[in-house]
């Protein structure tokens, strides 16, 4: 184990790390990814109190975590979306039908049981072919979903509601271990509010997106997150959604309703002046999707207690609707179930600071049993369209049902003469791609990597670098020979087809299984490349090279939207050369003057024979 001069740990690997707590009964880690926080990741364990929430201690409950906060300990809570009936007399009958008993928990840990790591450059440590799956996942059909809808619309049109939040359980087998299942969803969901806890019968596994509140010192703030857009597969496409999206009637309504529910829940407390909008229908931008949020603050009055905080503001009204009482009354006719922690939040008291997420993408995995639960749901509105709700609810789920396999971000780079010509191109690019799937980007480091990498053993001739980067910021440089050149640049089309909507051809990365699959048909082949057309037709790249054609004196090059990467070499060439973008399709290429193929090791080359197919 690495201690940083920081004083932060750095863990071995992010499965070693987890895997410990897997081991440890009331023992928890709260992850803050360094590609969006400077935070570091905290690791509780060992704790010295346990003490749960139920119907007749309430007030107590709260001022118990409040005063071991103060005392310096570190507080984890656990509270139930189902402890919200707690601070209503409305709700009794609910309570009574319910019959329950604990509606949360308490943990407290003492400060020397406290670990802080700093996950910068460190890598997740399980091998790729040994991803973790969820099997046997189901919910409830479509039509049961369809109609809730529309009874909550005859609600709306009945004034009993405006907004109501419904939601639908998953439930699901695990094959693998939590520990390593949860490594995966941290690559695919990179969120303020994770964490993984251990407890005697069950493990939590949150990647939740939602800060329910925040009070630092006197200071309180809330972040409401209603709305969300898929992200385009496009690069090029990403602004024109985030406008589109934070200026929909529908998506700003919708926010905005729950806004004032929360601006309401505030003046509850009897804030200390005004309160303040720090963003209003802002787009915060996830691995695949597009979240709304609006956030405010306001200073509390000193006497002000953590119990007068979820009296007034539990559970959130983004995870009910409004107005909230008959709301969650709606809520517990149609749903006629326990959420538990979903929807309810995990909170981390310490010092002068606590924050409370929103627990949602939060799954529980049931001890000995390999199975677990999980809730998704959407804000239903009087123009909800039935089937587009149930399709958010769909993709919100892809991250745990789906999750994507772990991939490195590349360049692959010329090296003569121990210089790197086209460096300053290749690191823009590598940024660019960094920001676009939120990896840490650390240039320095980048750079610090390569210069140990570049020895003397490289001072003259050639070589092919590849440069990979981590999604956490680790780094590794791979230099090999350049193979000499074909006597012939000999090129077909492959007979493999591509989509303009896989949004991995758009960036460079080790997702690119069918380019690597058929480069070995290539090379067996005798061919120097093959090239790739689109759904519709349309010539795009090579799978390791960008393309041109030349008629008369004007080069015509696929535009980026059909599926293709961006070279660098394909840049250098546009700058050189009077060149357009269009839309080029396989006779373009067999009447064309000329074919040129270019990348960054190779530059531009003339092609000698063309083939329809291979």
């Amino acid at each position: 184990m690495i201690t940083n001069p920081n004083g932060y740990r750095k863990p071995e690997s992010l499965i070693s790390l987890l895997q410990s707590i897997e081991e440890e009964s009331y023992s928890a880690i709260l992850i803050n990814p360094p590609n969006i926080s400077k935070k570091p990741t905290i690791v509780l364990r060992e704790p010295c109190d346990i003490f749960y929430l139920g119907r007749d201690n309430v007030k107590e409950f709260f001022d118990k975590a409040e005063r071991l906060k103060k005392e310096g300990f570190h507080l984890l809570t656990m509270i139930d979306y189902e402890a919200g009936y707690l601070f209503s007399k409305k709700f009794d009958d609910i309570l009574d039908q319910m019959g329950l008993e604990d509606f949360g928990v308490a943990i407290a840990y003492p400060e020397n049981q406290t670990e802080y790591y700093d996950l910068r450059g460190v890598n997740r440590g399980i091998p790729q072919e040994k991803e973790n799956r969820i099997s046997r996942y189901n919910y409830k059909p479509v039509s049961e979903y369809l109609i809730k809808v529309e009874e909550i619309k005859e609600k709306i049109r009945s004034g009993d509601t405006y907004q109501i939040n419904l939601t639908m359980e998953y439930l699901f087998n695990l094959t693998g271990n939590p520990a390593a299942f949860y490594t995966s969803l941290l690559f695919n969901q990179s969120t303020q509010y994770s964490a993984f806890i251990n407890l005697p019968t069950k493990f939590i596994l949150s990647l939740s997106p939602e800060l329910f509140f925040k009070a630092d010192g006197d200071t309180i703030r809330v972040a409401p997150m209603k709305g969300t857009a898929k992200l385009p597969a496009n690069p090029d496409e990403i602004d024109k959604i985030k406008r589109k999206f934070i200026n929909d009637p529908k998506e700003r309504a919708e926010n905005l309703m729950i806004v004032d529910l929360l601006r309401n829940d505030l003046h509850k407390l009897g804030m200390e002046g005004p309160l303040r909008m720090i963003s209003k229908c802002k787009a915060e931008r996830y691995e695949t999707v597009f979240q709304m949020i609006s956030e405010i603050e306001g200073d509390l009055r000193k006497d002000t207690s953590l119990y007068q905080m979820f009296d007034a503001l539990y559970p959130c009204g983004s995870i009910t609707g409004a107005p909230k009482i008959s709301s969650m009354e709606i809520i517990r006719s149609l749903e006629n179930r326990r959420r538990g922690l979903y929807t309810g939040s995990i909170g981390y008291l310490h010092g002068d600071q606590m924050t409370f997420n929103i627990a949602i993408r939060t799954l529980t995995v049931f001890k000995g049993y390999n199975t677990g639960r999980a809730g998704l749901g959407s804000g239903i509105v009087w123009d909800s369209d039935p089937e587009k709700e149930f399709d958010e609810c769909v993709l919100k789920g892809k991250f745990f049902v789906a999750p994507v396999m772990e991939y490195q971000l590349f360049e692959t780079m010329l090296l003569r003469d121990s210089e790197i010509p086209n460096l300053k191109h290749h690191l823009s690019r590598l940024k660019k791609s960094a920001k676009l799937n939120l990896f840490h980007y650390d240039e320095k480091e980048i750079l610090k990597e390569l210069k140990k990498a570049i020895s003397s053993d490289f001072s003259s001739g050639e070589y092919r670098v590849k440069l990979l980067l981590w999604k956490y910021g680790k780094v590794e440089v791979r230099i090999g020979k350049l193979t000499p050149l074909p006597d012939k640049i000999d090129v077909a089309i492959s007979s493999s087809r591509i989509s303009s909507d896989d949004r991995y051809l758009y960036f460079k990365s080790t997702h690119r299984q069918l380019y690597d699959s058929e480069r070995a048909l290539t090379v067996k082949g005798g061919l120097f490349d093959l090239l790739y057309l689109n759904e519709r037709g349309e010539v795009c790249e090579g799978g390791i090279s960008n393309l041109f054609i030349r008629q008369r004196n004007e080069y015509l090059t696929p535009p980026v939207k059909c599926g293709l990467l961006a070279g660098v070499g394909r840049k250098l060439f546009m700058e050189a050369n009077r060149c357009f973008e269009v839309e080029l399709f396989p006779h373009d290429l067999a009447e064309a003057d000329e074919i040129i193929l270019t990348n960054s090791l190779r530059g531009p080359l003339k092609v000698d024979n063309f083939m329809m197919e291979i």
